[in-house]
């Protein structure tokens, strides 16, 4: 007999690897929250369209490539903007 195994994200997961706590030591700073889960959302935790530019630039200075304040807009979740970062970062490298 086989068995469907629903597998769903776990919201207290703790944030992973060096881009998503690079995110998260710039918004604890820019929104002064606790950011405990990878699945965080910038709004969520307080973020307005000027602390998503005040991150948009402490993200690039930090990271040495330009990350558009739409970038933040656009992937709110710590988790997928850590991977459209790390996306962003290969592509200014290659």
């Amino acid at each position: 007999m086989h068995r469907e195994v629903l597998s769903e994200p776990l919201e207290d997961e703790p944030p992973q690897g060096e881009m998503e706590h690079l995110i998260v030591s710039v918004w604890a700073d820019v929104l002064n929250a606790e950011v405990t889960s990878r699945y965080d959302d910038f709004f969520l935790l307080g973020g307005s369209s000027m602390s998503a530019i005040q991150v948009s630039a402490e993200l690039t200075e930090r990271l040495g490539f330009r990350v558009p304040p739409r970038t933040v807009y656009e992937y709110t979740e710590l988790a997928d903007l850590a991977e459209r970062l790390t996306r962003l970062r290969a592509a200014t490298e290659g």
